[in-house]
């Protein structure tokens, strides 16, 4: 029986990797791949009412934009598969949204050529926290006030553009960090596995970045003390200065960080 399994799994891979092949062949000669769409898309849209200053988001594949709402009121909204749905709820001073568990009796694979989307728009007022964990997805937060931001992905983009906060943790597996105009008070801590890490005019007290395999570039807005280190490729920091800790360590990548 083990045996078996072995191979199912190893088949259903197979099918996945091929179908990809196929849609990027398409797409390269035009070919419009809605028409292949297996499941559509619907809008949900959730009520907040409540106040809340902690926000804790739990999802898989989507792509999360956290951004400013125009009228000052709360707004999440969902684009995505009729299956997949949501639980929001404010709970405790936090703004819960967390995607519900399928059970899936067999393996099943839907496609639609769109991304399936969450909307996060808060209203203007500094928050105490922000806790995202994905699987397979990318995140965006952008103009936010917030003390401490948590994020945690295993493939995907993480953007945090815009934003003043305490302290910004960001670990990710396979994917791009990318941190623009955004001020820490206290640290950055930006960790990955493959892929590049850049911050643009941006700044924290202490920074401390680790990335075993991709580049880790960036603008800085005051001096800093640095200890870099990489095991292939090259450095170029300025010279020390009177500031806060800047670490970067990189297994393969460059290092290059400049001061404006």
């Amino acid at each position: 029986m083990k045996k078996k399994g072995k191979w199912l799994i190893a088949a259903a891979i197979l099918v996945v990797g091929g179908t990809a092949l196929s849609f990027g062949a398409l797409n390269m000669i035009g070919f419009d791949q809605k028409k292949l769409n297996t499941t559509d898309y619907v809008q949900r849209d959730y009520e907040v009412k409540e106040e809340f200053t902690n926000i804790s988001i739990k999802t898989d594949i989507e792509l999360v934009l956290i951004g400013p709402s125009e009228d000052n009121t709360c707004k999440v909204t969902s684009y995505g598969a009729e299956t997949d749905t949501y639980h929001v709820q404010v709970q405790d001073d936090t703004l819960t949204i967390e995607k519900e568990e399928k059970n899936n009796s067999w393996f099943h694979v839907d496609f639609n050529a769109e991304e399936p989307t969450i909307y996060v728009l808060l209203p203007e007022k500094e928050y105490q926290s922000l806790q995202a964990e994905l699987d397979t997805g990318e995140i965006e937060v952008q103009n936010q006030s917030i003390a401490d931001v948590t994020i945690t992905n295993e493939t995907g983009r993480v953007l945090v553009d815009g934003c003043t906060v305490g302290n910004l943790n960001v670990e990710n597996e396979t994917g791009n960090i990318v941190i623009n105009n955004t001020i820490a008070s206290g640290t950055f801590q930006l960790q990955n596995e493959t892929g590049h890490i850049d911050f643009y005019e941006s700044d924290a007290a202490e920074i401390h970045v680790t990335n075993d395999t991709g580049y880790v570039k960036g603008s800085l807005l005051s001096g800093k003390e640095f200890k870099v280190k990489t095991d292939l490729g090259s450095i170029t920091v300025p010279e020390n200065s009177k500031g806060g800790i800047c670490e970067i360590t990189t297994d393969i990548g460059d290092i290059e960080i400049t001061v404006k």
